[in-house]
């Protein structure tokens, strides 16, 4: 069976996703424009589009990291998405200097 990595980055204009193949170092991609009022709508866009558009089984997906620009709810949200989804999960977080 294939063991992937899944990369989702959730940025204000566009979604990318990107899944690695462990065993054969090839990567697939993705670019999708992000739904404002509802992320997911863009990831779960993007990840369809990339698994079935290269033929890629989900079940192979081994792991997961997560990034997104910290705005408020979002930031929030995909944190609590995350405590869900793995078993360990580092958030970092920087002070924006302005």
């Amino acid at each position: 069976m294939a063991s992937y990595a899944l990369g989702i980055d959730i940025g204000g204009t566009f979604t990318d996703i990107v899944l690695y193949d462990r065993r054969n170092a090839a990567h697939h991609t993705r670019k999708v424009l992000t739904a404002p009022d509802d992320p997911a709508r863009g990831v779960i866009a993007g990840l369809t589009e990339l698994l079935e558009g290269d033929g890629l089984d989900a079940r192979g997906i081994r792991r997961l990291v997560h990034a997104t620009t910290p705005e408020g709810r979002w930031f929030h949200a995909s944190g609590r998405f995350a405590a869900r989804a793995v078993a360990r999960v580092a958030v970092f977080a920087i002070e924006m200097l302005v």
